[in-house]
This record gives C-alpha cells, structure tokens and sequence, in this order.
C-alpha cells in the first residue's frame, strides 16, 4: 500500500468485492482495492449509530460493463470491505449485504452510475428472525440472553459497562414475536443505572463485536485524544496554516450546530420539570402524582462527581430564567422555567409474575424510566457535528468508535490553530459520539468523517488555550 503518508485523510483500501452463493466456485468480484487498477467504486459510505446494532452503508459504483445485468444482482450479494490508516497496525474488515438498489442514473449509452443500500451482515439476517420466548434475569443478562441464543455476535468487554438497577429484584420477559435486536432494545428501554443513566447496545466499525455501554460508563471515560490534542476548529483556519501533520489530523474542516439548546420543544417533551402518574393494570388503581425536576436529577450528578469539569452554573437548563410577565398561582411573578410542569406522563405499571417483576413494576421504576428518556433528550438537544480527516478514525480500536468522548475546542473568531487563540468555552470540551459517516472516496483514496455528537452539560474551561 501506500509508502509514505501524504495527507491526514488518506485511507488504505485493500478490498471492496462482491461475492454471492451463485458466483462459481465461491469467487469474488473485486470492484476496489490493491487487485483492482481500475476501481469501479467512486464512493462508499458507513454510518455508525449509538441507537442502532449493525452497521449499514451505501457504495456508490460506475458501471461501463453492465455489471447488474451480468451478475444478477439481486439484493442478497455480499460486499467485504478491507481498510485502515497507513501505517497502522490491524486491518478493519466489515461484511455487508446488498440490500437493494435505491438507484440508476444512465449517464451515457455506456455508463450508468449504481447506488446500492448497504446492511451488515448480521444485521441483515436479524431481521429476519422472529423469536417468542421468555426470559429471567436482570435487564442486561436478559439482553445478552437473547443474543447467545439467536446470534454468533458476542458483546465487547463486558467490564466496559455497569450493572443496571434492579428496583424489584430480577426481571422477567416474554418476547412478543420481535427480532432478536428489537427485544434487546425493548429491554433496554427500561434499563439504567443507580443515577438513572441509559444504556446502548450498537455496532462498531472498529470492533467485531457489539456493544453495551452505559452513559455513566462514556462519561466516565476520558476521551481517547485526552492525552494528544483535541480536534480544533477555527473559521481562519485552512491547510496553508497547517504543516504539522498531527495538526491535521485534529483539524476541523468544517463545523455546523446541530440541534442546540431547544429549550422550549425539551421542555414540552418533559426534559426540564414533568409530573407522572403510575397505573397499576392488575388493580386499575391510579397512584399519586408525582415531579420530576430534571434541573435536581442534574445538580445531584454533579454534586455526587459524575459528571465533572462543569457546576450549577453550567447545567444547559437556566434555573434564573423566569416568568416576569405574568402571577403564578400563588399571585407572585418569577416563576422559574423549572416550576412549569410541561409534560404529564401516563404509564402502566404493574408487577404481573410472583417470583419476577415486569419492565415497570412500581412508581420508583417508572420515574427511573422517565428520567432515562430525559437524559437522552439533553443528549440530542446539545450536539454539534463536525467533519474531519478519517486517520484517527481507521484505527482498530475500540475508543474511536461511537459512544466515547473525544475533545473538542473550537476556537474565537479570527484565532488560528497555530496560534493558542481563545476558545469559546460554551462550544468546546468533551462530547460523546452519537453517530459517524465514513466517506471513503475509492478513487482518491481519501477517508473523511462527519461526527453528530452530543453532551448533557457544559463544560467549565480555562480561558485560553
């Protein structure tokens, strides 16, 4: 492969074939890599997503050579994929299926251009499976219960994550006829830590495996550039300035605000103050009301050190922000935004087995469960989503994948990465990696990143960089 490293967003590429059960005598179709001179493949992207178990992917192909026609595809091929960063060690080797053709655009009378849906393997088969069976134990054994029985995949390092809360001792749970990943994730959905924190169970580009990770456990863990440098963005900033090849690594090529502080749309979804009521489905009695602050449930984090680098001042929901317009109930003004009860919250709960409890089982459970969701709504409402050069990214190791921090400084107008210029303290410090697309450009061979990521507070940072 490549003898010297020239750029940041250089990729290796040693494979991108075809092969199905019908091809003769098992062979492949090389499409891309170091047995193909000319390769067919202009562009092939795979996303990463926290909230999904496999990968899935679109590969965008030149066809001169009626290649659809005479392979017959038809939406069950399998396409491997073989790459990593020059001069790094492991390979990264993916398998998907082809699981349809979204599109084809005849360019000339000679050339069309395909745009296959890409799957990974196993995720293509899990669909297919239905399962009814009933399972015991507490949320994540259940969860890895079902995996053992329905799938070859193991999940990574179980010591990377902690043991959900059982408020009512083990669990019992009758798949209702899901595939085996959607009863993980029902289960799940109920599932979380002694501070109420969610679990994700996803796949990897840089692990074979998949994984199980709780918030708490990302937070916990310092971002894998920690003791390098944190990817840098500056409106000034541009490769001229950048000679250092770890500075481009870490440069941020371009930076858009994702969905940022819609304190109105979360506070209608419950994320700031929520009051809920418990049904118990086997007596129809309704239990009493109770609130939910979520300004409390994040102060107690931080007071408690589990979340760190930040205070009361920098939680993303203003407790001064307040009601000068109108008298509450009490016929005073200054209502805080955290006295509103924006969203009422119905649940069934109920404990249907003697020797086990339900998904819901009493009224601790059900604000357990609410508070879960409301983490993961303070999650999507903070994120920003940079682009970057794929080096660090084609690594075979687990910290580069989604569900871990890394560090981010994006700096003041005018400052340039060369420079130590101020950082803007609100936008920079840690954040968790939700979602990833690889844009691997074939022809050039070229790896770039576009990362959605997130975090439930802001950071304190020393002024300066």
């Amino acid at each position: 492969m490549a003898d010297k490293i020239t750029s940041a967003d250089q990729v290796d590429i040693y494979k991108i074939s075809i092969g199905s059960e019908r091809f003769q005598d098992g062979k492949e179709l090389f499409i891309a890599g170091s047995k193909n001179h000319t390769p067919i493949v202009a562009e092939l992207n795979i996303y990463e997503n926290i909230f999904m178990p496999y990968l899935t992917g679109t590969i965008v192909m030149v066809d001169d050579n009626n290649i659809v026609k005479d392979l017959g595809i038809k939406g069950t091929e399998r396409l491997y994929v073989v790459f990593k960063s020059p001069k790094t060690d492991a390979q990264i080797e993916k398998t998907f299926v082809i699981s349809s053709i979204r599109r084809q655009i005849k360019t000339n009378e000679q050339r069309s251009l395909l745009i296959l849906e890409l799957i990974e393997q196993h995720g293509y088969f899990n669909e297919l499976e239905l399962i009814n069976k009933s399972y015991t134990g507490n949320t994540v054994e259940i969860a890895q219960k079902i995996l053992e029985d329905n799938s070859t995949m193991k999940i990574e390092d179980r010591s990377k994550y902690k043991i959900p809360e059982m408020l009512n001792g083990y669990m019992r749970y009758i798949v209702p006829w899901q595939t085996p990943y959607a009863a993980i994730q029902s289960v799940l959905n109920f599932s979380y830590t002694d501070n109420a924190m969610p679990y994700f169970f996803y796949s990897s580009l840089t692990s074979d495996n998949l994984i199980l990770r709780d918030l708490e456990s990302i937070i916990e863990t310092e971002p894998f550039n920690e003791g390098l440098q944190p990817f840098t963005y500056s409106q000034s900033n541009s490769n001229t300035f950048n000679t250092n090849f770890i500075n481009l690594i870490f440069t941020i090529n371009e930076l858009r605000a994702g969905e940022i502080n819609d304190t109105l749309d979360l506070a209608k979804g419950g994320g700031i103050t929520s009051s809920f009521e418990a049904v118990d489905t086997r007596t129809g009695n309704v239990g009493n009301i109770n609130s939910i602050r979520m300004y409390d449930e994040l102060k107690n984090l931080v007071n408690d050190g589990v979340i760190k680098n930040t205070d009361e001042q920098h939680l993303f929901i203003d407790d001064n922000f307040r009601d000068t317009y109108r008298y509450n109930n009490s016929g005073t003004k200054n209502k805080s935004i955290n006295d509103y009860n924006s969203a009422r919250i119905s649940y069934l709960s109920n404990k249907p087995y003697d020797d086990a409890s339900g998904l819901l089982s009493s009224t601790l459970a059900v604000k357990k469960a609410i508070v879960r969701n409301n983490y993961l709504q303070h999650l999507a409402n903070n994120c920003i989503e940079i682009s970057v050069p794929g080096y660090a990214f084609a690594v075979k190791s687990l910290n580069r994948s989604v569900g871990h921090q890394i560090n981010i400084n994006i700096l003041s107008d005018g400052s340039l990465i060369d420079t130590n210029g101020f950082i803007d303290d609100k936008r920079s410090g840690s954040y968790i990696m939700l979602t990833k697309k690889h844009v691997f450009n074939v022809k050039a061979l070229t790896h770039n990143v576009v990362i959605k990521a997130g975090r439930v507070t802001e950071p304190i940072q020393p002024r300066g960089a």
